[in-house]
């Protein structure tokens, strides 16, 4: 008996190799895959498995570098701490005032910076006017962002539905697009006057 090769779409494979946001990505466009490995199939993963503990990780992990490049951004717009400082609300700059002087106190300062909480960095890159689209838009993805990080870090769940998973996977392209964008604007080239 003469066994037929069949051949599968790309859009429904997955290398066994592939890191875990190759498939979260593009997994509530297509949310079943096959898992091959050389010729043969090696396994099958789906929209569901997005809940499991390595995707949590891996999630915390990207909302943690995006959270680095919005620092190195703020630190770019503003070299000296009391510049973005002065952007945050009295009652936020009194609280991160608090904890730097009891860090020193304690020699356990690292930098102003590594003070502020998300929403602080969200607040601080909104007011600089770095990233494209609508200051709205922008508002919205890094409270999205923010929240998925909340339920993540306090073990919540964050993928139980279909509709929820699909999010999460909606997010993940933003934070994605938005890290591309900070690092961009952090690293560019310093032109002196007339030296372009």
């Amino acid at each position: 008996m003469f066994k037929t090769a069949i051949r599968l779409s790309e859009e429904i494979v997955i290398g066994a190799n592939a890191g875990i946001f190759d498939f979260v990505r593009d997994a509530d466009q297509f949310a079943t895959k096959l898992v091959v490995s050389g010729s043969g199939v090696a396994g099958l993963i789906s929209l569901s498995d997005i809940q499991q503990l390595p995707v949590r990780a891996a999630l915390f992990s990207l909302i943690t570098s995006l959270e680095m490049a919005m620092a190195m951004a703020i630190q770019r717009k503003w070299p000296e701490a009391r510049l973005w400082l002065e952007c945050l609300s009295e009652g936020r700059q009194q609280k991160l005032q608090d904890e730097i002087q009891k860090a020193k106190k304690l020699d356990g300062f690292i930098s102003e910076l590594s003070f502020t909480q998300f929403s602080d960095k969200s607040d601080l890159i909104r007011k600089a006017g770095i990233l494209s689209g609508a200051k709205l838009q922008a508002k919205e993805s890094l409270d999205e962002i923010r929240k998925l990080r909340d339920q993540i870090a306090h073990a919540n769940g964050y993928a139980d539905t279909p509709e929820e998973a699909k999010k999460v996977c909606r997010i993940v392209r933003t934070i994605y697009q938005l890290k591309e964008e900070l690092i961009a604007y952090a690293t560019e080239a310093h032109s002196e006057p007339g030296t372009a």
